[in-house]
């Protein structure tokens, strides 16, 4: 297998007189220009004026042209995509899913009131019952509160249960809340 440090390296061992040679020609010619630069730029950071280089090349920029330029062609090869790759963003669920009910059940996949670890089983809960604001305020990324709440840096506030315990949590406040 090629290896382009390794080759690098031994392009340099051969040629290293020859290297430095070229490094110090080089460096001679281009002296001025660079003490010039040098010089000018601490001049304009002293009176204030100086300004990074523009960008001459904006990603962005270019995505979305290029997306509006072929948008057709794009979608085209996502639905492709899709169509090969079936179970992608389901196991991507699966994966944060895991990865935050995890976090949230102290570094354990297990509800933290009764210890049931079944993943069909585990949930989500909003600790202090604010769960439908939260949802709310999600819009359409509801789905991925999982990804939400990990970009995030899992924000204080939840934990994992099991539905069992969900459901014995709901009727006590409901219960609580109720003048019997």
């Amino acid at each position: 297998m090629y290896d382009k440090k390794k080759s690098d390296h031994e392009y340099y061992l051969t040629h290293k007189d020859r290297l430095k040679k070229y490094k110090e020609e080089y460096n001679l010619a281009h002296d001025e220009e660079r003490k010039k630069q040098k010089h000018d730029y601490y001049i304009a950071k002293r009176d204030g004026t100086w300004q990074p280089r523009p960008r001459l090349f904006d990603r962005k920029k270019w995505s979305h042209d290029y997306w509006l330029a072929h948008r057709e062609k794009r979608t085209k090869q996502i639905k492709e995509w899709e169509r090969n790759h079936p179970h992608y963003r389901q196991q991507l669920r699966i994966k944060w899913k895991v990865k935050t009910l995890t976090h949230y059940g102290n570094g354990k996949l297990a509800c933290v009131e009764c210890g049931e670890n079944r993943l069909p089983c585990l949930s989500l809960d909003h600790i202090n019952n604010d769960g439908v604001l939260h949802r709310k305020s999600l819009g359409n990324k509801r789905s991925y509160i999982y990804r939400v709440l990990e970009k995030e840096d899992y924000p204080e506030g939840y934990q994992t249960l099991c539905m069992n315990c969900q459901f014995i949590k709901k009727i006590a406040i409901d219960h609580r809340d109720s003048h019997y």
